[in-house]
């Protein structure tokens, strides 16, 4: 996806990328071999920047959040690894 198809999205939609892409992330690290620790998350109305930055701090991935990504998002996985 190109900057600029990126910049004419809503913010609303902006963020349901950055969740899918979150949840996308999240299930590939889950199918890493071995007994991963199971981690819970519920996050409501809280920064986008601030849960990627939670979601890379336990996942050890980098994760890039655009500058013009804003806005707020609830967010709540139950028992998912982030090996």
């Amino acid at each position: 996806m190109s900057a600029r198809t990126l910049a004419s999205l809503s913010c609303h939609h902006r963020l349901f990328l950055v969740a899918i892409m979150s949840l996308t992330l999240m299930s590939a690290l889950c199918a890493l071999p071995g007994s991963p620790k199971l981690y819970s998350l519920n996050y409501v109305n809280l920064d986008v920047a601030t849960v990627m930055k939670s979601l890379a701090d336990m996942s050890g991935a980098n994760i890039i959040v655009a500058p013009d990504v804003k806005g707020a998002i609830s967010l709540k996985l139950k028992d998912v690894t982030v090996e």
